[in-house]
């Protein structure tokens, strides 16, 4: 938990510094959407069991809302793991958009964990 502050300010750095600056085409404008949508689906349904577990007076993390956020990080280390396969072929703007999405990931789920954790009262 130490070191959460400082690894959410190096990716919001990184994301600031491998932002697409020009017009993407083809795959690279692909790879974004591709990368950020599933782990935020993830993130919005365990937000959404984490309080349906609240309304029904269970106190604690939901079962369901852990699973879902398992679910999201497992995501972004498939995305990791794409976006090496990239590295390898040499494909600069598809990288370079994955790896912006994978911040994106990474600052969502380190405000989503944050979040689970005030609604479970801990």
């Amino acid at each position: 938990m130490l070191l959460t502050i400082p690894l959410t300010i190096a990716a919001i750095v990184l994301a600031w510094v491998i932002r697409p600056k020009e017009k993407l085409v083809g795959p690279a404008r692909l790879a974004i959407p591709a990368t950020i949508i599933p782990p935020c689906l993830a993130l919005l349904l365990a937000i959404a069991s984490q309080v349906l577990g609240n309304a029904t007076g269970m106190a604690g993390v939901s079962v369901l809302a852990n699973t879902f956020f398992v679910i999201a990080l497992g995501l972004v280390g498939i995305a990791i793991i794409v976006l090496v396969v990239f590295a390898v072929k040499r494909k600069g703007g598809v990288t370079k958009a994955i790896g912006f999405g994978i911040c994106i990931d990474f600052i969502a789920c380190v405000l989503v964990f944050g979040l689970l954790e005030w609604l479970a009262g801990v």
